[in-house]
Order: C-alpha cells, then structure tokens, then sequence
C-alpha cells in the first residue's frame, strides 16, 4: 500500500498497457515486414510492439490499406475517419486531383464552392465548412 493506503494489484506494468495505435506509415513498414520469407506474426508483432492478433488483422487489410497509401492519404493518422459527406467528397477529391493536372491553383473558398455544387447535383443534404474543409484536408492530406 502507498501513503494513502490503496492497495497495488500484483498484476505486472503490461498488464496496463494500452493497445499500440499505429499510423498509415507504420501499417505500410508493417506489411513490408510480413512479406520478408523469414518473417512470423509473432517476429513483427515484437518487432512493432503489438500483439499477433493485431498483426494478423493488420495483414487481412492488406488492400485496403495500400490502396489508401497509394491514394496519398495522410500516413500519420492513425485511424481511418469517413467525413459526413462520403459521396460529395469522394467527388471533391477525383474533382481536385483533375484541376491539378491541369497545373490551376485552388483555395479553400473554391473548394468549398465545388463541395456544394456537388452536393446539389446528387441531392445531399450538406453544407462545406470551414471545419469541414480543414478535416476534409486532414483527411487527404
């Protein structure tokens, strides 16, 4: 017991570890790692400092995972965040990949004004933000 009488559990310090949240970055070092011959769930999963389990479904998302990667996604986040408005983005972002091919400059007021124009023609229920564009961004990278 400590000075203020509470108990410690007799539990070791890796019992109150939290699960490691590993980015887009680490995911893709994650499968180069699993493809090396030598490689087993159990040497990477030491190796990244998460358990097999974790390892395994992080291999299962293979796909996905380098598809993101390949679609320039942000590789710090470590979570996958869908934004309210799935389609009308999905358009902003093919749609702006298609003006900079073109070499045009854009800013946050032109998209925000394409994200609505997009979202009248598919009949959504959306309005662009400026926390929505800052997100939008962040999850584009």
């Amino acid at each position: 017991a400590d000075s203020l009488g509470r108990r410690f559990s007799s539990c070791p310090p890796a019992a109150f570890s939290k699960r490691k949240e590993l980015s887009l970055a680490d995911w893709v070092k994650l499968l180069q790692a699993l493809e090396s011959p030598s490689a087993s769930l159990s040497s990477v999963a030491k190796l990244f400092g998460i358990s097999k389990s974790q390892t395994g479904r992080i291999g299962q998302c293979r796909e996905q995972i380098l598809a993101d990667w390949s679609t320039n996604a942000n590789p710090l986040h470590k979570h996958k965040w869908e934004g309210k408005g799935g389609e009308v983005e999905d358009a902003l972002f093919a749609w702006f990949w298609q003006v900079l091919a073109h070499g045009e400059r854009l800013s946050g007021p032109i998209l925000k004004a394409k994200a609505q124009e997009l979202a009248l023609s598919s009949g959504q229920d959306f309005e662009a933000t400026d926390g929505w564009l800052c997100r939008w961004k962040s999850r584009h990278n």
